[in-house]
C-alpha cells in the first residue's frame, strides 16, 4: 500500500465518530455497547423478510440468550416462541443460531488501556482497524465485564466479503459426500468378530468431492448447502478468512508494518483468536445423543476424556473444529503410537531374554567369582588411588549384559527395519487423509502467498499452475541468504559443542582441585548448572535469531516459512538434547593412557572413564533418565500448569466482576456479577494461547530419535514411548478442547518438514546403531573370542583384560595389575586389538549397506499411494473434467437462448 494512501486512511479514521468513543468510563462503555447493537442490527431487507409472527414478537416476553459467542439482532433477547429451540441448542451447549438473524463473531482482538499502552500502539491500532473497515470487516469495541481497561474488538465478516475472500483464497467447498471404504486395519479385523471395541461412536467415515469456491457456481447451487449461506461456510472457514485479512492488513506507512503477528509481538494487541463454539461442559440432562452436543462438547465426550484412551480418534471431527493441520498431527501421533505396540512387545521380550540368560553367561560367572587385582583408575600412589578387585564390579557387569547381548543387537536391526516401514506406511496413510480432506494439492495450487513475501518481492511472474500473475523473488537472490543462515546455524551448534567440552574440562579440573567428598559433589553440581545455563541462553538467542533469518530469507508461503523455521530450530534443539548421549556413546573413555599415566599430555588432562564393565549400561541409564524422567516431568507440567493458570484467571475475573458492582447498560449486554455468567470471548481469553505445533512435534520427534538411534543400548525405550504417548494424546486433546484458546483452523497437505526430519533420523539411526554395536558394545569382542578361542566363553576376562608390569614407563605402581584393554605385559597393543579394529570397521560398512539397501528396496516396493486411492484420484479427476464440460455446455446453451430471444 502506498504511504500516502495509508496516511489518508489514518486521517479519515481519526475523525470517525465511533472511534472517539474509545475513552474510558461508563459513558464510553454504554456508547460502545450501543454502537455494537446498532452495528449488528439486521438490515432493512432482512427485517422486511420477517413474517407476521416475527413482527408481533415484540409483544411477547423476551428471554435472554444464554449462550454467546454471537451478538446481534435488535437486542440480546429472542422471543418466547423460539425459547424451546434456544433451550435445545443453548442448553446443549451449541453456541450459534442459524436462522435467527444474528451475526456471528468470527474473530476477537484484545487490547488493554493501561500504563504500558503507548501513543504509538494506539496509533497502530487505529490505522489497523481503519484498514480492516476498508476491507469491509464489521467490528465493535466492547470492554470486559470485570476489567474496564481491557477491550475486546469483535470482528464479523459479511456475506459479500466472505464470498470474495473465499474465491480469492481458493477455498474448496463440498460438492457431494459419499461413504468411505478406507478403514483401519484393526476395524476390519474386529468387523469379523461382529463388533469393534475401539469404536468411538461418532466417526462418519465419509469422503467428499470438493471444488474451489466461485461465486458463479455458488449462485447456480452447485455446492452442498448453497441454499443456506449460514450453514455453507463453517465457523473454521470463516475464521481462516478473517485471519488471512488480518495478516494482510497494514498498520503503518512502512512496507514492513503489516500483519496482526507484528502487532501482537509489539504489544499493540494482547491476543487475537477465533472463539470456541460454546462451553465444553456437558449439559446436566444430556440423554446420550451426540447430535444434541456442540462440536466442542462432542470432542470432549468422545475424544479428550481419559476414558477414550483405547478408542479411535474422531479425526474428521478434529479436522472440522481445529483444522487439517492439527488433525494431521493427531493422526500422525495416533499412527506412531499404534506402531510402537509391536516394537514395545519385541523390546520387552529382548529385555526378558537378557535377564534370563544373565545367569548362564560365562563372562559374568568369571567376573563375579575371580579376584583379579585391578590397576588404580587414577594417577598417583595416594590413599585415594588404590588397586581394587574385579569381583566388586559384578553388579555393573550384570547390568551391562542386560543391555548388551546378542538380543539387543538383533533388536537394533529390527528397529531399523521398523522405522523404515513406519515411514513408508505413514506416507500411504497421509495420502489417504489428504485425499479425504481435499488437501492433496494444497501447497502447489491453493495456499495463499505470505503478505511479507508480496511486500518484499522484486518481480512478478505467471504462476505455472494457476496462470495468475503474482509477486516473485528469484531463487538466485535467496541462495546467498540460505548460505548465511546455514553458516550462522553451524556456528551456534559449534558453540554448543564447545560449551559441552568446556563444561567437561571444568568438571574434571574442579574435581581434581576440590578433591573428594563434598568438594567433588560441588564441582559436579556447578558443572551441570553451568551447562544448563549455557544451553538455555543459546537456545533463547537462537530461537529469536532463527525467526529473523527465516523472515530475511523471504519464503513465498506460510508452509515454506514454517518448514524452514522448524528445520533451523530442530537442528539446534537436536544438538542440545543429543549431545550428552553422543558423548557417552562415542567419546567417553576413548582417549585414555595406561595405568599410572591415564591422563593425556595436554595440560595433564584426565579424560572421564566409563565404568569397569563399559559404557553401555551408562548409556542405558542416561536414556532411561531422559525418556522416563523428562517425559514424566513434561506431562505433569503440561497438565497442571494450564489448569492452575485457568483457575487463577477465573478467580481474578470473578473478583474483578464483584468489584465492578455489576454495572451494565439498559439492555443487559454487560453481565452483572449476579448473572454468574461470562461472555464467550472473556472465557476464551482466560485460556492458554495456542503456541503452535512445534513443541508437540519436537517432543515426539526427539522421542523417535531415542528409540531408533540408541535403541541398541535400551530395548525398553519403545515401551516407555508407548506408555508416554497414550498419555500424551489425552493431554494434548484435553488442552486443545478445554485449556487452550481455539487456534485458527489451518489447512495442510502433510506434516511438513517433520517427515523429512524423521527420514533423516532413520538414516542417522542406521549409522549410529552400526557404530554403537561395533565400538561401544562388546558384541564384536564376544563373537571374535567365541570363534577363535572358546565357544563357551570361559576365560574371556583374560582376553578382554591385560596384565601390565608395574614398572612400565616409570608408572611407579610397584606391582603388576590388570586393566581393561588389549595390551601385552609391557603396555604395547596386541595383534588381537588390530584384528578387532578391522572387524569393527567391516561390521559398520556391512551393517549400514545392508540396512540402506533394504530400506531403499522397501521404499520402491511399497507405493506411496495405495492402489485403491490412486483409482479414486483418477476417477475424481475424470468426474471433475466431465462436470466442467457440462458446465461449459450449459453456459453455451444459455448464451444461445439469450441470442435467440434477442
Amino acid at each position: 500500500m502506498a504511504s500516502k494512501e495509508r496516511s489518508q486512511v489514518l486521517a479519515a479514521d481519526t475523525k470517525d465518530s465511533d472511534m472517539e468513543s474509545m475513552g474510558a468510563g461508563t459513558t464510553g462503555s454504554l456508547s460502545r455497547m450501543f454502537n455494537m447493537v446498532e452495528l449488528m442490527k439486521p438490515s432493512k431487507d432482512e427485517e422486511s423478510g420477517k413474517d407476521e409472527t416475527d413482527q408481533g414478537a415484540e409483544k411477547e416476553k423476551k428471554i435472554r440468550v444464554p449462550c454467546l459467542p454471537y451478538v446481534g439482532g435488535t437486542s440480546a433477547y429472542i422471543s418466547e416462541l423460539e425459547s424451546e429451540r434456544v433451550k435445545e441448542s443453548c442448553g446443549a451447549g451449541v453456541s450459534f443460531f442459524p436462522n435467527d438473524k444474528v451475526r456471528r463473531v468470527d474473530y476477537v482482538l484484545v487490547w488493554s488501556k493501561d500504563s504500558n499502552d503507548s501513543e504509538k500502539q494506539t496509533k497502530q491500532r487505529r490505522v489497523f482497524e481503519a484498514w480492516l473497515r476498508r476491507h469491509r470487516l464489521q467490528m465493535v469495541d466492547t470492554v470486559s465485564t470485570g476489567d474496564s481497561n481491557r477491550h475486546f474488538v469483535l470482528l464479523h465478516a459479511p456475506k459479500e466479503l466472505v464470498q470474495d475472500k473465499a474465491e480469492q483464497m481458493h477455498i474448496k467447498m463440498t460438492v457431494k459426500k459419499y461413504q468411505s471404504d478406507e478403514d483401519h486395519f484393526s476395524r476390519k479385523v474386529f468387523s469379523l468378530c461382529g463388533s469393534d471395541p475401539l469404536n468411538n461412536h461418532i466417526d462418519e467415515q465419509t469422503m467428499s468431492v470438493a471444488s474451489p469456491f466461485t461465486k458463479t457456481l455458488f449462485g447456480r447451487g452447485r455446492y452442498q448447502n448453497s441454499s443456506n449461506f449460514e450453514k455453507f461456510f463453517t465457523v473454521g472457514q470463516r475464521a481462516r478468512i478473517v485471519h488471512q485479512i488480518l495478516t494482510e492488513t497494514p498498520f503503518g506507512n512502512e512496507p514492513s508494518e503489516i500483519g496482526i503477528e507484528q502487532l501482537l509481538e509489539g504489544g499493540s494487541y494482547e491476543a487475537a483468536f477465533p472463539l470456541h463454539e460454546g462451553k465444553d461442559e456437558l449439559p446436566e440432562e444430556w440423554d446420550g445423543n451426540s447430535v444434541l452436543l456442540s462440536p466442542r462438547q462432542r470432542l470432549r465426550q468422545y475424544w479428550s476424556r481419559w476414558g477414550c484412551w483405547y478408542r479411535y480418534q474422531p479425526l474428521d471431527h478434529i479436522k472440522d473444529y481445529f483444522g487439517v493441520q492439527i488433525a494431521l498431527y493427531f493422526a500422525w501421533l495416533g499412527f506412531y503410537t499404534a506402531w510402537l505396540l509391536p516394537a514395545a512387545i519385541v523390546g520387552v521380550i529382548v529385555f526378558a531374554v537378557g535377564l534370563i540368560t544373565l545367569f548362564f553367561d560365562g563372562e559374568i560367572k568369571e567376573v563375579c567369582m575371580q579376584g583379579k587385582h585391578m590397576c588404580p583408575l587414577c594417577d598417583g600412589n595416594g590413599s585415594h588411588c588404590q588397586a581394587w578387585n574385579l569381583s566388586t564390579a559384578c553388579g555393573l557387569f550384570k547390568m551391562e549384559y542386560v543391555f548388551d547381548n546378542i538380543g539387543t543387537v538383533l533388536f537394533a536391526i529390527f528397529m531399523a527395519l521398523w522405522a523404515t516401514l513406519f515411514l513408508e506406511f505413514w506416507k500411504r496413510q497421509n495420502a489417504i487423509l489428504a485425499f479425504r480432506w481435499n488437501t492433496m494439492d494444497f501447497e502447489e495450487a491453493e495456499e495463499p502467498i505470505r503478505a511479507q513475501y508480496s511486500m518484499k518481492a522484486t518481480e512478478r511472474r505467471k504462476n505455472p499452475i494457476t496462470h495468475v500473475m503474482e509477486p516473485h523473488m528469484p531463487e538466485s537472490k535467496r541462495y546467498p541468504r540460505y548460505l548465511t543462515s546455514f553458516s550462522i546455524l553451524m556456528a551456534l551448534i559449534t558453540m554448543v559443542a564447545i560449551s559441552i567440552i568446556a563444561v567437561m574440562v571444568y568438571r574434571t579440573f574442579s574435581a581434581k582441585l576440590f578433591g573428594k567428598g563434598v568438594g567433588k559433589t560441588v564441582a559436579s553440581i556447578s558443572a551441570s548448572v553451568l551447562q544448563v545455563v549455557v544451553i538455555i541462553i543459546l537456545s533463547k538467542v537462537y530461537e529469536k535469531l532463527a525467526t529473523v533469518l527465516t523472515e530475511w530469507e523471504n519464503h513465498r508461503t506460510e508452509s515454506a516459512f514454517q518448514d524452514n523455521l522448524t528445520l533451523k530450530r530442530f537442528l539446534f534443539e537436536f544438538s542440545n538434547y543429543y549431545s550428552s548421549i553422543f558423548y557417552i556413546a562415542f567419546f567417553k573413555g576413548r582417549w585414555l593412557g595406561k595405568p599410572g599415566h591415564w591422563a593425556i599430555n595436554i595440560f595433564r588432562f584426565h579424560p572421564e572413564q566409563c565404568s569397569a564393565a563399559g559404557c553401555m549400561q551408562e548409556l542405558a541409564q542416561q536414556l532411561a533418565i531422559i525418556m522416563v524422567g523428562k517425559q514424566i516431568i513434561n506431562n505433569v507440567l503440561e497438565f497442571i500448569l494450564p489448569q492452575l493458570k485457568l483457575i487463577m484467571a477465573r478467580r481474578k475475573h470473578h473478583k474483578q466482576a464483584e468489584s465492578a458492582g455489576g454495572e451494565g447498560d439498559a439492555e443487559g449486554l454487560i453481565h452483572s456479577a449476579a448473572d454468574n455468567e461470562v461472555y464467550q470471548w472473556e472465557e476464551d481469553m482466560d485460556l492458554e494461547p495456542d503456541e503452535g505445533l512445534f513443541g508437540e512435534y519436537l517432543e515426539m520427534v526427539l522421542q523417535f530419535g531415542f528409540i531408533t538411534i540408541f535403541v541398541a543400548a535400551f530395548p525398553l525405550a519403545p515401551l516407555f514411548a508407548l506408555l508416554n504417548n497414550w498419555i500424551e494424546i489425552r493431554l494434548d486433546a484435553h488442552n486443545y478442547v478445554s485449556a487452550m484458546r481455539r487456534p485458527v483452523p489451518e489447512l495442510a497437505q502433510d506434516i511438513g518438514i517433520w517427515f523429512t526430519i524423521l527420514d533423516m533420523l532413520v538414516k542417522i539411526a542406521i549409522v549410529c546403531s552400526a557404530f554403537i554395536i561395533a565400538f561401544t558394545s562388546t558384541f564384536i569382542d564376544r563373537i571374535f573370542y567365541a570363534v577363535h578361542f572358546n565357544p563357551d566363553m570361559s576365560g574371556i576376562t583374560n582376553f578382554t583384560h591385560s596384565l601390565i608390569s608395574g614398572s612400565v614407563n616409570g608408572s611407579g605402581l610397584g606391582y603388576d595389575c590388570w586393566f581393561k584393554g588389549y595390551h601385552d605385559y609391557y603396555g604395547q597393543r596386541t595383534i588381537e586389538y588390530w584384528h578387532l579394529v578391522a572387524l569393527r570397521v567391516a561390521f559398520v560398512v556391512v551393517f549400514e549397506h545392508v540396512a540402506f539397501i533394504l530400506a531403499n528396496a522397501l521404499d520402491v516396493l511399497i507405493p506411496d499411494i495405495p492402489k485403491s486411492l490412486d483409482q479414486k484420484i483418477k476417477r475424481e479427476a475424470y468426474l471433475a473434467q466431465r462436470d466442467l464440460e457440462d458446465l461449459m455446455a450449459g453456459e453455451k446453451d444459455e448464451e444461445s437462448g439469450e441470442e435467440a430471444t434477442a
